[in-house]
């Protein structure tokens, strides 16, 4: 089974879903101006690279499977491998028609993103945004990468295109694999402009979201709200992918992780004092969580919580991990996931090993979530 990250693959198993929670709504008529249509489903294909044919045979058939609609804009902005040039293409049921060209463009910049996102939204206003970015996905360094010009778009350049755009986003979702992270969440809680991520801890198939099964149903009812919009497609990912593979798919509020930061600070510095005693604990509690194995680790924060609770006998750092599954169960309010995977429970956190620590300059240097929660800290004492 191909991946939507290079060189991984995996055994498949039985599906199951969860979804919980309370959301919060945001207006977002004011950041769009004077609403025209309902909601604007705007894709940003990042195709300059080995997933051109997943564009083809995948997304371009489910998106031409939406039905038309007066009140759902669905656009695409697609950069491909195989030709020169970017083109902005605008789907009508099952045709679609390329309404603006442009110059061939490096995906993996986040000067391009912004332009994306300010041409998309001048062009097709509404009440509501949902944003999907597709391509690769790296964790917390990067996601969208461009293999004729050379980039990627990481977590600095993610916030700085969002903050360029100043475009609210009701819904941010990721196609691409392990990008449900807290790095991913805070990155964008910083700019104030999300309120909710879709995104995978694990690796998303090769054939990507079902945008069909995913965006149909806001077709047939084009008032449904962003939580609603984030329920769809919930559904339908769970819909496509019911044969039972370990996948999973996750809907983040981003201001309720946001506002949690002191508790993470919390928890960094418990862990910081206790590592002198506790380390080899901390080896065990890793080893034992649920991780997708990237870059080092890239452990699911709920379970790496438990783990440190059964294995370290210092109440301070109980207590700060028992705050932290805490936001979690804030943060995540929808989550389908399956196979090995069942257990995890949406969010993950990077857990560098010695191996690693060439990345950590970088971490500290991109990833805002490294400095403002004490975790980097953490980390550079942990190895370094």
């Amino acid at each position: 089974m191909a991946f939507r990250s290079k060189g991984i693959s995996a055994s498949l198993t039985v599906f199951i879903v969860i979804v919980s929670g309370t959301m919060l709504a945001f207006s977002t008529s004011a950041a769009h101006g004077p609403p025209v249509d309902d909601w604007t489903v705007a894709l940003y294909i990042a195709a300059d690279n080995n997933l051109e044919i997943a564009w083809d045979h995948y997304t371009l058939r489910g998106l031409l499977d939406i039905p038309d609609s007066d009140d759902v804009n669905i656009v695409a902005m697609v950069d491909r491998l195989s030709t020169n040039g970017t083109e902005l293409l605008e789907f009508s049921g099952d045709t679609y028609e390329v309404v603006a060209t442009y110059p061939e463009m490096n995906t993996g910049l986040g000067e391009t993103f912004s332009f994306f996102l300010s041409e998309v939204t001048t062009m097709y206003p509404s009440e509501n945004l949902c944003v999907i970015a597709w391509d690769h996905g790296g964790s917390w360094l990067g996601f969208c990468s461009d293999d004729s010009q050379g980039g990627l778009i990481g977590m600095n350049d993610f916030s700085y295109a969002l903050n360029d755009a100043g475009v609210y986003i009701d819904v941010f979702a990721l196609d691409a694999c392990i990008m449900s992270t807290t790095e991913v969440i805070y990155e964008a809680y910083t700019t104030g402009l999300v309120s909710y991520v879709i995104s995978s801890e694990m690796y998303v198939p090769y054939d990507g979201f079902p945008y069909d099964d995913m965006f149909a149903p806001l077709v047939e009812d084009s008032s449904a709200t962003p939580e609603e919009l984030c329920s769809i497609m919930l559904d339908g990912w769970e819909s496509y992918y019911h044969r039972g593979r370990s996948i999973n798919l996750v809907v983040a509020d981003v201001n309720a992780f946001g506002e949690s930061l002191p508790k993470f600070q919390t928890w960094s510095d418990a862990l910081l004092e206790g590592l002198a005693e506790h380390g080899d604990e901390y080896t065990i509690a890793v080893d034992e969580s649920l991780t997708n194995d990237y870059i080092a680790t890239t452990v699911d924060l709920y379970d790496l919580c438990e783990q440190i609770i059964a294995n370290v006998q210092d109440q301070a750092i109980i207590d700060a991990s028992m705050a932290i599954m805490s936001v979690v169960d804030t943060t995540v309010v929808g989550l389908t996931t399956s196979g090995w995977a069942q257990g995890m429970h949406g969010l993950t956190i990077w857990w560098m090993s010695a191996d690693y620590v060439r990345y950590l300059p970088r971490y500290m240097e991109e990833v805002q979530f490294a400095t403002d929660s004490g975790w980097g800290a953490f980390l550079e004492t942990l190895y370094v």
